[in-house]
């Protein structure tokens, strides 16, 4: 149970409409798996995605600004904007519509979003490590 009240920050992702992610650490249980009421549970799993999501895009950032030409910039940013699609209708066919799954829909979507994420974070950490002239 909540000792105080904290303002959620919503954070909003487009898939096919829109999403809200709670990012407020003041009081959410990170552990998904505690056995807590659903919405607890829900909150936590936007966290964990909230979480994962600011670490990927500093990493992009970072290879972003280590790009080697105007060329492969743009060749990045392209790939990372087809990549989010490609996370988002992933996770929407894994997780389904929220209107067909109830109240665990937000921990299945956010629970996919994350589990990708962290994927697409491991490349980018490989893709920094690189220092040869055949990097990407």
């Amino acid at each position: 149970m909540r000792t105080h009240h904290a303002t959620l920050v919503a954070i909003s992702l487009t898939l096919f409409g829109t999403t809200t992610v709670w990012a407020d650490d003041t009081h959410i249980n990170r552990d998904c798996d505690n056995g807590a009421p659903m919405l607890e549970v829900n909150h936590c799993a936007s966290f964990k995605f909230a979480e994962a999501d600011a670490e990927m895009n500093e990493l992009y950032k970072e290879k972003l600004a280590s790009a080697k030409s105007p060329a492969s910039k743009k060749r990045f940013r392209d790939a990372q904007r087809a990549w989010l699609t490609f996370r988002d209708k992933v996770c929407l066919y894994e997780a389904g519509l929220d209107n067909e799954s109830g109240s665990i829909w937000p921990f299945h979507q956010f629970g996919c979003m994350e589990f990708y994420t962290k994927r697409r974070i491991d490349d980018f950490k490989v893709y920094l490590k690189c220092t040869t002239d055949d990097c990407p």
